[in-house]
């Protein structure tokens, strides 16, 4: 049971994460709710390991690291289905929380279609809370904060979310939307430079686009 118990501490809490990196990209705050995003997909991740009674400190930015934890249960091929470009930029969002020599420690990039972004989102939580089941001490299912808001349809939830609108994917990643882009460099912190709201669209083909940002 303790293992179920810290899975659903974690559950909690990645939702909420979840939730509120949706409110603020929809309401134009992007880098903070990437990074809640971030946080959100990692507590997603450590539902898992908990319940498999793994409990490690690692974070996206160790990417490799984390799926090695994986292969010892039977959710290894998980990331199979992880959009590469969406943890990609995760992990980067991990390090971004703070901008200074321990954590920029070379030019980098974060870039993306808005819109595409909270669909691979969506999707990411939508496939782990399809695969894993918190139950109780009589061993049945738990509803969770998910669930519930599913059922009363939650505004903050629904928003832009093309599962619960039945849209489909492809349809709904190839529509026109707003550019991100950050790009920091150890020799200029505190003056990244950003981008937000240019209109562009580009084909999905499976993989979020990635939108490139430099400084010259």
């Amino acid at each position: 049971m303790k293992s179920n118990q810290i899975a659903k501490g974690f559950l909690s809490l990645a939702y909420k994460d979840y939730l509120a990196s949706r409110f603020l990209i929809n309401n134009g705050f992007i880098i903070q709710g990437v990074v809640l995003a971030s946080s959100a997909i990692e507590k997603y991740l450590k539902v898992i390991l908990a319940l498999h009674d793994i409990y490690k400190k690692i974070h996206l930015d160790r990417l490799e690291e984390l799926k090695s934890w994986f292969k010892k249960t039977d959710y290894h091929v998980l990331f199979d289905k992880f959009d590469p470009v969406f943890l990609d930029i995760l992990g980067k969002a991990y390090k971004y929380r703070y901008y200074d020599e321990n954590t920029v420690k070379e030019a980098d990039t974060i870039g993306f279609i808005v819109h595409q972004f909270l669909g691979e989102l969506d999707y990411t939580v939508f496939l782990i809370n399809k695969l894993v089941t918190i139950t109780d001490k009589d061993n049945k299912p738990i509803a969770t904060s998910f669930s519930r808001d599913i059922e009363s349809q939650n505004p903050n939830l629904f928003l832009n979310n093309y599962l619960l609108n039945k849209i489909p994917k492809k349809e709904f990643m190839d529509r026109v939307g707003k550019a991100y882009g950050i790009h920091v460099n150890p020799k200029f912190l505190g003056t990244e430079i950003e981008i937000n709201g240019t209109w562009v669209q580009g084909e999905y083909d499976g993989r979020m686009w990635i939108v490139n940002v430099t400084n010259k």
